[in-house]
């Protein structure tokens, strides 16, 4: 989810807006290119933004999915801000590939112009959070037991179902009949061309699960409503 849903977020913050087109497409040369600059800083980061922006209803981001994306960034940073300090992750003291999952867009959205804003102003603690975990050698916490896990877990795994997980399965579907995305995500509406990739991803969920017994898990993943689309 992290990898996948948080990736639509990204994408729309950074080239949605102009402003933001603005800043990332300039900071986007400046990185591969060090030494462009005047007007042909302004070319090459004209072309990236036409590049980008064309490919925009590829990945779902569109003027009709935006406030399905938008609700959902505001709805992560605020589930995130329950428990992110500098020492405290997903699963106990140390991170995990869930925390992983999550940082490597919240990087780039703690950066860009407008989602930087929205994180610093609505949850400052999840923007310390990310900023501390792009270096986290020489942390050596502990993982909590199972009945241990913090709420957060169990809110992010009921978020899970409302966004991606909904998308995974519509999508798998629309692609298995060669249509159009069209579902409800969250009460809103939805729609985008399928993708191939993340029919793999919802097939290598399942197979995962399909290796587990633990009475525990199936009964958070029921209760938490991700149990249905794994099946």
């Amino acid at each position: 989810m992290g990898d996948e849903w948080c990736t639509k977020v990204m994408f729309h913050y950074r080239w949605h807006r102009e402003v933001d087109q603005a800043y990332s497409s300039r900071q986007i040369i400046s990185d591969n290119t060090p030494g462009l600059r005047g007007e042909a800083l302004i070319a090459a980061a004209q072309a990236i933004t036409d590049r980008q922006v064309g490919r925009m209803p590829l990945v779902g981001c569109t003027e009709q999915n935006a406030p399905v994306i938008e609700g959902s960034y505001l709805e992560l940073l605020d589930l995130l801000d329950s428990f992110a300090t500098r020492d405290e992750f997903l699963f106990g003291t140390r991170p995990s590939l869930g925390d992983f999952g999550l940082f490597g867009q919240l990087k780039t959205l703690s950066e860009d112009h407008t989602p930087m804003l929205l994180m610093r102003d609505r949850t400052p603690s999840v923007y310390d959070w990310v900023r501390q975990l792009d270096d986290a050698s020489g942390i050596d916490g502990e993982w909590h037991d199972f009945n241990q896990l913090r709420p957060a877990v169990t809110d992010l795994l009921a978020f899970t179902p409302r966004y991606y997980l909904s998308f995974t399965a519509a999508n798998a579907q629309a692609y298995a009949s060669s249509t159009q995305v069209e579902t409800t995500i969250n009460g809103m509406p939805y729609a985008q061309a399928p993708f191939k990739y993340q029919v793999k991803c919802l097939d290598r969920l399942k197979k995962r699960l399909a290796d587990r017994t633990e009475t525990h898990l199936f009964d958070l993943l029921e209760e938490t409503g991700c149990l249905p689309y794994l099946t």
